[in-house]
């Protein structure tokens, strides 16, 4: 296979293959959560190999040794690079250091089925003050699409892939655009001097967006490899269970559920993320550092991927229908906005602006076209504002631009910067449910 690949394309080194080959593998989240627990075994055989081989000389033995160790090492570092989350941080000469906005997008999230069906508190008790679109739809039913047309504020008619990147088509204008930096709102925010982060387990913005030069990771490289290797081997369940915070559940029951988490006190280590690593400390730093536009993309309450096992875990319920299963990532997900009230509670600057949106609806549930999350808090405006007109959320980052260059200071000044927009034509939104995605994300 190596022969074949040198000599058929480009690729003039052995790094690179290795990095093609593992790109390939990578894209299934399967081969990435064998890799990653195949790894600590591994090393530990090689140390036992080290001391237990007695037909190698010793230095055959150590060089053996070595080499595993430093192959697994270099496999996990390409594993993170197109697996783990993206952390960017596009730093400028930032003109008001005032002005914040916490964006968080949480993936397929239904309103309707998390309101009519769930009842979340706590979502309540921030909507009834906050500004609350309900008929918010997103470009697409698939997140490839919507994210990509909202930061650039497209509507979807066509989508092409190549060579790594995404393009698409406008309904309006017929043309095509790729999905990276310069065709984003993130390069309006950079001409104007605004500072931004992304934190994503869901797509691959660093890599998507051609901005892998400007992602940060504030640790030591090796000390993540390593981080990598011993988290692999301490399952959160065991974790929680020594915290004795996990409460049993043999069978989705709303009630219980609902006052067990109603006695759950959040604390700093509550996880939004298993695989960011990401928990409500976390979220409080983003929302108190000093970028203008901190994006946080979550896999919750997206039922049906490996990174959102842990809420199962958490408590401690096993299911094998899929309804009941997005049921309990919503209450899980309603802990979550626990934790953002908590916060809120302790903020009154008019300055910060927290967006709680999703990518798309629920599509196990319906084919038909629904809407999508959208909640708009600024704090200190304690009033509950909700509308109903009909509109595609591509029009975010254009409130967030408005925001932050001081047009838009109160839910009301949103308000009638939505009604200004024009009526969705539904015709408009793509919705390819029967798709079978498979490129980055889902």
């Amino acid at each position: 296979i190596i022969e074949i690949l040198f000599f058929y394309s480009n690729i003039t080194s052995l790094s690179e293959i290795l990095s093609f080959l593992l790109k390939i593998f990578l894209e299934n989240e399967l081969s990435i959560l064998f890799l990653k627990k195949i790894i600590p075994y591994l090393i530990i055989y090689s140390i036992f190999f080290f001391f237990l081989k007695k037909k190698l000389k010793k230095l055959e033995s150590f060089m053996y040794a070595f080499s595993l160790v430093f192959l697994m090492i270099l496999v996990y570092n390409i594993s993170e690079r197109y697996s783990n989350y993206d952390r960017i941080t596009l730093n400028a000469q930032t003109k008001n250091f005032n002005k914040k906005v916490l964006w968080i997008v949480l993936d397929e999230f239904d309103p309707e089925i998390a309101f009519k069906v769930n009842n979340l508190k706590n979502f309540e008790n921030l909507m009834n003050e906050a500004l609350v679109l309900n008929n918010s739809y997103s470009p697409s039913s698939h997140t490839m699409e919507s994210i990509p047309g909202i930061f650039m504020s497209q509507s979807i008619k066509n989508t092409r892939y190549s060579k790594n990147k995404v393009y698409f088509t406008n309904y309006f204008s017929n043309e095509e655009l790729a999905f990276e930096f310069k065709n984003t709102f993130l390069s309006q925010l950079k001409e104007k001097n605004y500072s931004f982060n992304i934190v994503s387990e869901v797509l691959p913005y660093c890599f998507m967006l051609g901005l892998e030069s400007n992602c940060v990771n504030k640790t030591n490289k090796l000390s993540n490899y390593f981080d990598g290797i011993i988290s692999s081997l301490t399952p959160i369940k065991y974790l929680e269970k020594f915290q004795k915070k996990i409460k049993s559940f043999n069978r989705y029951d709303l009630e219980k559920i609902q006052d067990f988490n109603k006695n759950y006190e959040i604390d700093s280590n509550f996880i939004y993320s298993q695989k960011l690593k990401f928990n409500f400390k976390k979220l409080k730093k983003e929302l108190y550092s000093k970028e203008n536009v901190s994006f946080v993309h979550l896999f919750l309450p997206k039922h049906d991927v490996i990174a959102s096992d842990y809420v199962t875990d958490f408590y401690n319920m096993n299911s094998s229908e899929n309804f009941e299963k997005y049921k309990i990532m919503l209450n899980y997900s309603d802990l979550m906005i626990k934790g953002i009230n908590k916060l809120i509670e302790k903020i009154s600057n008019k300055n910060t602006m927290i967006i709680l949106s999703s990518d798309h609806w629920y599509r196990n549930a319906s084919k038909e076209i629904k809407p999508s999350l959208f909640i708009l808090k600024i704090l200190g405006d304690n009033s509950k504002i909700i509308n109903d007109k009909k509109v595609m959320n591509i029009f975010i980052p254009d409130l967030i631009l408005g925001f932050l260059n001081e047009n838009l200071n109160s839910h009301s000044d949103i308000n009638k910067f939505i009604e200004t927009l024009d009526d969705i034509n539904m015709a408009h939104i793509k919705n390819n449910i029967n798709r079978n995605e498979n490129f980055y994300g889902n």
